[in-house]
Formats: structure tokens, sequence, C-alpha cells
């Protein structure tokens, strides 16, 4: 494709140089700048992508996107525009031919639930006959082919080039997680969303944010971009939940029709959960359109009972947005139901890794207040006890959630172990102390908790305190395999950590048992 070409893509940009380039492949780190690549240069926030610009050339850029004009050998043209991260956007989708205007896109934001919401959905639209692809923080899927993941969103140029792959493959729908980092750094523009969806919003990445206004506002780019169609076929529509305070806020900033579910009938889409245990949580799924949302994406009244495999009343919100998702899709309301039910969740979320044999062991991603005290809530609703919490706080960053986290650690565990995260370049003894003060502001004292700054050994001393019959739940990481220390990226897996302790201090042990079939859906009561 020829750079004048590219250029069209960008309001405002202007060429210095040959305007008829041919570029052969776009790049935003100069080691990836091979012959004939269009080179980015992105002002980051350690390093400038202008101070690389010589590099790219060497390598065989023939051209780079600038926001001031730089010293290069005359036949490199330079693309001048305002924003090279916008400006990375809009090339990536004209280079790849905007795959996002041939599929059906669903972007899922919001501080808690973006990962199982985004795998909720999938699962449905999988239900009903439908190939996927999906992007998200445990890894990206083109139809059957599952690749890693080193971000939740990807950068814009490598987010094209998955939904290229996707359309390619015979994808017709896709399903983004959308960080609130990602909206900010402009890397889901141009992907043309369809539906968009924000779990809940709490106090959470304020280190990047800076406050919680322009937290809010990152998320809200979501919306307000859903009034632009750009020729796409089908409706557009905003799904919110109808008890988060900010669903006014994103209400009021979108132009297309506006679904809220929630856990009563003044919701458009809402449930009936029944008594939960430990195999599922059975519920009725209720949909009601209402006339002031605009036109009733499905049919006139809709109840449907199932059991979710996945507990805890988090996983009911979270299986209410996917069902809404699909429901404004128009599938079929039987197929969302199997779609639900075939849903065994996402690695490092609740991955139960030994089933109550002796006891139970439970390894979450829970690394916030909300999602903390959300897991505990599921805990004690499953009836577990004793509960032993491993939980962690990061380093550096988020200062204010430690204590928080304390607190509500020492309410609702009998047990804590608390431990290091990310450390990056803070000492631990800084870390653990900020969270001892939430710790004894919750009532616990001498004897009820340890502070252990070393994660392998927290969770060796959480499991070997856990009893018959009660939980060891181990927070933080999830599915992660890594973890900072000093700068240093380390290999650390939580879940073969609590494997390994679990062989040490309860020898026979028996893994997760295979779930037991879920019940006859018909006959829930």
């Amino acid at each position: 494709m020829r750079l004048d070409e590219l250029a069209l893509a960008v309001p405002g940009a202007r060429i210095l140089g040959e305007p008829g380039v041919v570029i052969s492949g776009l790049a935003y780190h100069s080691a990836a700048a091979g012959p004939g690549a269009l080179f980015v240069c992105i002002p980051g926030f350690s390093h400038d992508g202008h101070g690389f610009a010589w590099e790219a050339v060497r390598r065989g850029a023939v051209a780079v996107v600038v926001e001031r004009v730089l010293d290069l050998p005359p036949a490199v043209s330079q693309l001048v525009v305002a924003d090279a991260r916008a400006a990375l956007a809009r090339l990536s989708a004209c280079y790849y031919r905007y795959p996002a205007r041939r599929l059906r896109v669903v972007g899922v934001t919001g501080t808690n639930g973006k990962t199982t919401i985004t795998h909720m959905v999938d699962s449905i639209f999988r239900a009903a006959g439908l190939k996927t692809g999906l992007v998200g923080t445990v890894g990206h899927r083109v139809g059957d082919l599952e690749f890693p993941a080193e971000r939740t969103t990807p950068e814009s140029a490598d987010l094209q080039e998955l939904l290229a792959a996707m359309v390619r493959a015979g994808c017709t729908h896709t399903v983004l997680e959308l960080s609130s980092q990602a909206l900010a750094l402009r890397r889901a523009d141009a992907c043309d969303v369809d539906l968009a969806v924000c779990s809940n919003v709490t106090h959470d990445h304020l280190e990047f944010h800076k406050d919680f206004h322009q937290y809010r506002l990152a998320k809200a780019r979501l919306f307000w971009e859903l009034t632009e169609q750009n020729g796409k076929a089908g409706p557009r529509w905003a799904v919110l939940n109808a008890h988060d305070p900010s669903t006014p806020f994103f209400a009021s900033r979108t132009q297309v029709p506006v679904l809220r579910y929630g856990f009563d009938p003044q919701a458009d889409v809402w449930v009936r959960p029944l008594q939960p245990d430990r195999l599922g949580q059975p519920c009725h799924l209720i949909w009601r359109p209402r006339r002031d949302h605009g036109p009733a994406p499905g049919a006139a009244g809709v109840e449907v009972g199932l059991v979710l495999r996945v507990p805890g009343r988090a996983n009911l919100a979270n299986a209410l947005a996917a069902a809404a998702v699909a429901l404004c899709e128009g599938i079929d309301p039987q197929a969302v139901a199997a779609g639900l039910e075939a849903f065994e969740g996402v690695p490092g979320r609740w991955e139960v890794i030994c089933d109550g044999d002796p006891l139970t062991v439970v390894v979450d991603y829970a690394h916030n207040p909300d999602g903390l005290a959300a897991t505990l809530e599921t805990a004690h609703l499953l009836g577990f006890s004793p509960i032993v919490l491993v939980f962690s706080c990061e380093g550096v960053r988020g200062r204010e959630k430690r204590p928080l986290m304390g607190r509500i650690a020492a309410q609702a565990a009998d047990y804590v172990v608390a431990t290091c995260d990310h450390r990056y370049d803070e000492a631990p003894e800084g870390i653990l102390g900020d969270i001892e003060v939430g710790l004894r502001a919750g009532g616990m004292g001498p004897g009820q908790y340890a502070l252990v700054p070393d994660r392998e050994e927290a969770i060796h001393h959480g499991v070997a305190r856990g009893r018959p019959g009660g939980l060891v739940l181990v927070t933080g990481r999830g599915h992660e395999q890594w973890i900072i220390v000093r700068g240093k990226k380390m290999p650390l897996d939580d879940r073969q950590v609590a494997r390994a302790a679990l062989d040490r201090h309860w020898p026979g042990w028996a893994p997760r048992r295979a779930r037991a079939a879920a019940r006859a859906t018909p006959g829930l009561p």
C-alpha cells in the first residue's frame, strides 16, 4: 500500500518527501522495522520513539510517522501527525483493510469481570453456531487457534492484525477485552465496536489515570464512539450494569440504545438466583424488553432456567452482561442458556486446584478491593469454614488500596497471609506494613495473620494452615506465570506453587474432581 493511501486515514496528516513510497509493513518498535516498513514514532512513558527513528531507517524503514519533523535522509518520507498513537490505530486499520467493519464487534470494559464476561459471550456465540474470535487477558483466539497475550488489549497495530486474521479465518463475531489504559492510549480506535459493555467502575489504576474522573473518562470513550456507524450493518447497543453508580455517566455519553442488566425487575435483563452449591449456581434468567430503550432486540418476554458452573454473585452479574449482549444480537434464549451452562470458567478466576479432598484450594485473580471482597463473598456463600486467605498488593503503585484490602481480608477470612505481588523496586516492608494497618483496623491481632514477603513461601504457609473441609484462597496473580522483583521478571505460577504446597503439607490430596453433570435445566424449581 502506498504512503499517500495510508495518509488518507489520518485527518490533518501531511507528507514530507515521496508520497508514493510503497509500505510493506507497520512497526512501532525499531527492532521490528524491516525493509519497506512504516515506523511510527510513539512518545512513551520512559522512551520517545522519535529517538529510535534512525535505528528503524537503518533496518530498512522507508517512511516514518512523526509528531515533529526529524533530520533524516531525504529518501525517507515523513508523515507528520498531531498524535502518533491515534495515527497508529487509524493507519493500522487502513493497512489491514478495516477488518472490524466485516465483523460484529463486542467491546467489554470495567474494573472487574471483563475477562469472564468476554469468555461467557464467546461461549454463547459458539453455542449459537457462530465462528468467533476473542482478545483478552488470558490469551487471544482466532477461530480455534489460540495465541498467548502479553497484555489485556494489544497495541493497535497488533489488534488490527488479529482482527484481519479473524476475517480471513471466516469469523463473523469477535469479543474484545478493553482495559482503561488501552482506551486512553487509543489502542481500540478504529475497532468499530457494535456493542459496548461496562461491568463496573471502582477505584483502580489511579497511578496511571491520576484520578477517578480520568479513569472513568477513559472508559467512556468506548461509549461515545458508538455514535459512529461507518456504514456497518446491524444495530449498536450499550450494555450497562444497572447497579453501578457510573451507569448514568456512560448512558449520557452515548446516542445508541442502552440495555441495563441487574438483580431486580427494574433492569431490562435480570436474574432470580436459587440456592447455590459447590457444583453450580442455579438461576432463572429473565428478559423483558422495555419500550423506552429503543427497539426490542428479542422476543417480548423470556424466562429460562440454567445452572452456572462458576459460583458467586459476581459471576451471576457477568452472566447477565453476556446474556444481554447475546439477546441484543438476536440469539435464541435457549442458545444463551446452553452457552452459559457450557462455560467452565477462565484460568485463574476461581480456579479450583483441590476440590475438597481433604480441603479446597482455589486460585483467583482478585487484585483490588472490589474483586477481593467479591471473591470472599463467594467463599462465604458456598459455606466454607475456616477460610485461609493468601493475598497480595503491588509495590510502588496503588498504595491507597493496601490498607483497604487488609481490612476487607481481616473482616472476611479466619486467617490471613499477606504477601507481595509485583514488588518492582519497593521494599516488601513498606507493602506489608501498609497491609498490616488494614488488618489491625479490621480487628485482627497477633496470631491471626502472617506477613510473608516471599510469595512462594506465603502460599506454602497458607496451604499448611488449611483445615479439612475448609478453604485456602490464593489471590492476586490468577493465571499469570511471572512476577517482577527488583525490575526482574521471574517465573512464578500460583497454581503450580499451590500444587507443590499440597504435595508437601497434604500428601495424598486429590486434584479437582470432574464436576458432576449440570442439573437437568427443565427441572429447576
